[in-house]
């Protein structure tokens, strides 16, 4: 890429230096085709010239190259700061999906474990000559000091 634009910077400051020397015109015919030429028609076909700004200095083209510099390496620190954040964030997501399983596994066991009965459930007996369920002893209250 840095070549490319490089290349078409070069060839357009060169287009734009040999351009600059002469006069161009704007030719447009009758069927509305347009041509550009340095020279003047002859014919008297109507022709209008055309404003070329004249080329960057030397150190115009230096600075603009070293802006072009500073955001390729802006867009490098970019593109390695987004990897970093995908490969923290899908690092996040594995663990908080191992997480998630072991507390899906953790459930199905506890589960497991109070669906587990070895034959009849115990119940314990009463002893004999006790009712089932006591009353309730009301007792005196005692007096406030």
């Amino acid at each position: 890429m840095k070549t490319i634009f490089n290349l078409l910077l070069i060839s357009l400051l060169s287009l734009i230096s040999s351009l600059h020397a002469e006069t161009i015109y704007k030719i447009t015919d009758e069927q509305g085709n347009i041509t550009y030429t340095t020279k003047s028609p002859a014919d008297g076909t109507k022709a209008s010239p055309v404003d070329v700004t004249p080329e960057p200095s030397d150190e115009r083209v230096k600075d603009a190259q070293e802006r072009h510099e500073q955001n390729l390496r802006a867009g490098e620190i970019i593109d390695e700061t987004n990897a970093e954040r995908k490969r923290i964030t899908e690092e996040e997501n594995r663990i908080k999906k191992e997480r998630q399983n072991q507390m899906q596994q953790n459930k199905h066991n506890e589960e497991d474990k109070d669906n587990q009965h070895y034959g009849y459930p115990y119940y314990p007996r009463r002893k004999p000559g006790y009712p089932a369920v006591r009353p309730p002893v009301n007792r005196p209250v005692r007096p406030a000091r």
